[in-house]
């Protein structure tokens, strides 16, 4: 799945800033690549976007070879309108880098469980059958490998291999086992004997190599992984899984790995089982997870449930101009804070426990609605469908919260926001019918709110 995207500006070539949904997503990537162009997109690319006339956009060989146009050096344009061009609409063609328009980017995020899972299954109709649990799908090998004591990972490196053709750079491993794995592998086939990822930790290779053989008591099994710190990951096996009188360690040739035994008595279980055997394994995809971490110290957390985002906020009460306020603000990699309901707007407020009237935020007003109004006079333009409409004259700056913004119904007055002193341009929240807004002066002094994304945290690959 890819994610095509439009940028706000039409400044010739340029870099798209992280979209405002889908906030951990896109924070992930390191960055987007320009729209390939594809003939199935083309027909619907009017479909995707209005009131836009040309992106930037970049094609493969096979599309771009039998462009007819002059400029052969240019930059590759989707002329959507063509008349400009003389060109049919949805048309590709070359320009002089002079020119202006918008980018299409696009993104292909990582896969997540569900898309394993799904590709998981389709190998299962092709080979054997997949077995899924809560932790996800697992593959059967069809090839059988025998356990090295001095390559631990030897397994999990197979099972890499064994997705890449159709999960490209995956980071399996082989099986961890749990009752439900167990269960449901005996459901897909009586009788089998599987090799597990559990092994003897303290096991001796002296023992194995000894010149008389005994049963080894109290022998401890794990399962090993490469955490995503890079760090080894050991966890115990758990001791239900075991079959009666088992694990029975004995030299014989190193009885120090485990094998899954289907079907035997009718009740799975592990079994101890020779490092030199060969058995197949199952196989799993693992997945990074992320997560939103805590709010810096000092910041209070709210969550934006219509859009997924954990949003922190953090009241100051040295007054500064909007430039000054905004400049400390991004000492803690933060902006003048922004909101996307009521209840964010009425938490702002209380954090503001000194009782100062007004409060600085990071809203302003566009430039291309500096309309001056009156007392009883909006400084907006009344036409609902207008760009300076109330509902759009004001927008959120450095992405604190979606645009439009979410605030007609907020103002402090109805003939808010009016524009009426000299340069009104910056948004303030005052004290007024609990929390309101007010549109102010930039060089004003107030007090501020400053506000940031919560850190994203990449939790234990599963």
């Amino acid at each position: 799945m890819s994610i095509l995207t439009l940028n706000p500006l039409g400044l010739g070539r340029y870099e798209l800033p992280p979209s405002q949904n889908s906030h951990i997503l896109w924070k992930l990537q390191s960055r987007s690549t320009w729209a390939l162009a594809m003939e199935a997109r083309r027909p619907n690319m009017m479909n995707y976007f209005t009131r836009v006339s040309r992106l930037w956009i970049d094609a493969s060989e096979a599309i771009t070879k039998d462009l007819i146009d002059e400029n052969v050096n240019g930059n590759l344009l989707l002329a959507i309108d063509g008349y400009m061009y003389n060109l049919p609409n949805i048309a590709l063609t070359r320009v002089d880098s002079s020119e202006t328009a918008m980018v299409l980017c696009e993104y292909t995020p990582p896969m997540n469980r569900a898309e394993s899972n799904h590709l998981l299954k389709k190998y299962g109709e092709i080979y054997y059958p997949t077995v899924s649990t809560s932790e996800g799908a697992f593959i059967r090998t069809t090839s059988s490998l025998n356990r090295i004591d001095e390559d631990l990972f030897k397994d999990n490196r197979y099972c890499s291999r064994v997705m890449n053709p159709f999960i490209h750079n995956s980071n399996a491993r082989s099986a961890i086992p749990t009752r439900e794995f167990l269960d449901e592998v005996n459901k897909v086939q009586n009788g089998l004997i599987i090799r597990t990822a559990a092994f003897s930790k303290n096991s001796d290779k002296n023992v194995r190599i000894g010149a008389t053989c005994s049963a080894k008591k109290g022998a401890t099994h794990q399962v090993l992984w490469r955490g995503s710190d890079g760090n080894d990951v050991y966890v115990p096996v758990d001791k239900s899984l075991w079959r009666s009188d088992e694990p029975n360690e004995i030299c014989d040739a190193g009885s120090w790995s485990s094998a899954l035994v289907s079907g035997r008595d009718g009740s799975p279980g592990l079994e101890a089982m020779s490092d030199a055997r060969y058995a197949p394994i199952y196989c799993q995809n693992t997945v990074d997870t992320y997560s939103y971490g805590d709010c810096p110290a000092g910041f209070t957390e709210y969550y934006r449930k219509r859009i997924g985002q954990k949003f922190c906020h953090r009241f100051f009460s040295e007054k500064k101009t909007q430039p000054d306020a905004e400049a400390h603000c991004q000492t803690f990699g933060a902006h003048l804070t922004g909101y996307t309901d009521s209840e964010e707007l009425k938490l702002i407020g209380t954090l503001n426990v000194h009782g100062v009237w007004e409060t600085l935020i990071g809203g302003k007003r566009r430039s291309e609605c500096i309309t001056n109004g009156a007392k009883n006079e909006p400084g907006y333009s009344r036409e609902e469908s207008s760009p300076c409409s109330r509902k759009l004259v004001y927008e959120w700056k450095n992405g604190v919260a979606p645009n439009p913004p979410n605030i007609e119904n907020d103002w402090s007055f109805g003939y808010e926001p009016n524009y009426v002193g000299y340069k009104e341009e910056c948004l303030t929240i005052v004290r007024h019918k609990g929390v309101s807004l007010n549109d102010n002066t930039c060089d004003s002094l107030f007090p501020f709110v400053c506000g940031m994304e919560a850190p994203i945290v990449k939790l234990l690959s599963s």
